[in-house]
């Protein structure tokens, strides 16, 4: 270490910048990176740091002896792991794994599988520790053996072994079964045939010999020959009748023949009976049938070519015929006699003969009268006849009887003889009634009635009119002249 001074006050200062030798820095100097050859095989440069691992940037200035060293990082390299044509447990065909150079490297767990295969490593081969480049490794496969078994008739008459994937070829053995031609080979008991190019599954195969049993055609025919259905019946098996047939007004009651052990090509004919149904005659409200009311007919019977029983109408009703007349039976049919109830007209008439109200009336019953139409000087008092039991067409008139009113005379300051209360018919002109004679008392005069004439409606009183009588009073002197009169 060396340092000048110079007035006491240092004025230079020696440092030593170390990398593979040294260099003396004039204290407080700068300085810059150097450049450094490449890192070593798998490691990258990271920094510069002191003695002591402190961070060194640039430029930096130097105070101080200063050891400067650059800073190295292991690489990370990527290695893939390919299944060839295998799976891993989360269903990828690829792994990635990074790891940095010289760590110790290992394979992915866990291992890929693939069906029919065992796994027997990696190639190329998984070096012990991480080497300086990125790498790619494949699976390698080793296809297991697996037996094939062929059974006849449930016995096991061959086993051959096959690698998985491996093409299936069935065996050249003869066989033969009583009744039965040979058909091939079926992948189960179920009798599915093996398909070509079939090939060797995980867990082995098992194939079954396949039988033809003798067939033969069952055809079941409608009455009138039309084939209602034909299928193939294996030897001793049954066949399947179709749905039972429909012959319109006949009633399927099955097949001629059995058809539970089949031997030999067989028809089949459907049976029928005829179907019966039944005509029924009642009466409506009315009236009553005499004769037979059921018959028994065939299915598609004309309704005309029937007899018909006697409908006899009660009183008050007459037949009106039948609800059906016509038409083909295809089902029990009730058929009604109708009655119309007898109906009459009960006509209202004024005492003029002119219609007041008519009405419909049904025999036996009672018809509801009209109001009676007012006549000027008439009081309705019925009517001509009952109306409560109508059995024939009507006519109920009006009857009416004539208002009488009173005609009363009276004379106050006279005597009356003859009749002084007399009763006329309404509407009665007072001048045609007798009036009695009128003799008027002293100092009156008779001068007629009260009133002289109107026409009479209500009762009324006449009244005789006087006029008082007066006398001329004369005073005269005694020659007769007049002093007052």
């Amino acid at each position: 270490e060396f340092a000048a001074y110079k007035d006491g006050k240092e004025i230079a200062r020696k440092c030593y910048y170390s990398i593979g030798g040294g260099e003396v820095i004039a204290d407080g100097e700068e300085i810059t990176e150097p450049v450094f050859p490449e890192p070593p095989e798998g490691y990258e440069f990271n920094e510069w740091a002191d003695q002591e691992g402190n961070l060194i940037i640039f430029p930096y200035v130097v105070v101080e002896d200063t050891y400067i060293n650059p800073v190295f990082s292991p690489c990370t390299y990527t290695f893939v792991f390919d299944s060839n044509e295998g799976e891993f447990s989360d269903g990828s065909s690829v792994k990635e794994i990074k790891s940095e150079y010289g760590a110790p490297l290992q394979s992915v767990e866990p291992l890929p599988t693939r069906t029919g295969y065992d796994f027997v490593g990696w190639t190329p081969e998984i070096p012990e520790t991480t080497p300086a480049m990125d790498m790619t490794f494949r699976a390698v496969w080793e296809a297991v053996e697996f037996n094939a078994e062929w059974y006849a008739d449930g016995e096991l008459i061959c086993v051959d072994v096959y690698r998985y994937g491996d093409f299936l070829r069935a065996p050249d053995i003869p066989i033969e079964k009583e009744g039965y031609i040979f058909a091939g080979w079926a992948a189960d008991a179920a009798g599915a045939e093996i398909a070509a190019g079939t090939v060797m599954t995980a867990g082995g195969y098992t194939a079954y010999a396949k039988w033809d049993i003798n067939e033969y055609t069952v055809i079941f025919e409608d009455y009138d020959g039309t084939v209602l259905s034909e299928q193939t019946v294996e030897h001793g098996a049954s066949a399947e009748a179709p749905a039972a047939p429909e012959r319109e007004g006949y009633t399927f009651i099955g097949w001629d023949k059995a058809f539970d052990n089949i031997t030999e090509d067989t028809v089949v004919t459907a049976l029928y009976e005829q179907i019966m149904v039944e005509v029924t005659f009642v009466a409506a409200e009315g009236g009553s049938l005499n004769g037979t009311t059921t018959v028994e007919v065939p299915y598609g019977t004309e309704l005309y070519t029937i007899t018909y029983p006697e409908a006899v109408a009660n009183e008050g009703y007459e037949f009106a015929g039948w609800d059906k007349s016509y038409g083909i039976i295809t089902e029990d049919t009730e058929v009604t006699a109708k009655f119309d109830r007898l109906s009459y007209t009960v006509s209202f008439v004024d005492k003029n003969g002119a219609v007041i109200e008519e009405v419909e009336v049904f025999h036996g019953e009672g018809a509801e009268a009209p109001e009676a139409p007012e006549v000027e000087g008439y009081k309705f008092i019925g009517w001509d006849k009952a109306y409560d039991n109508i059995t024939a067409d009507t006519v109920v008139t009006a009857q009416y009887e004539q208002i009488m009113v009173k005609v009363t005379f009276v004379a106050e300051h006279g005597t009356m003889a003859g009749e002084t209360v007399v009763e006329v018919p309404y509407g009665t002109e007072l001048y045609t009634v007798a009036h009695p004679e009128v003799e008027a008392e002293a100092g009156y005069e008779f001068i007629g009635w009260t009133p002289a004439n109107s026409t009479v409606k209500t009762d009324i009183t006449v009244e005789a009119q006087f006029n008082r009588v007066g006398y001329t009073v004369v005073f005269k002197d005694i020659n007769g002249a007049v002093i007052k009169e």
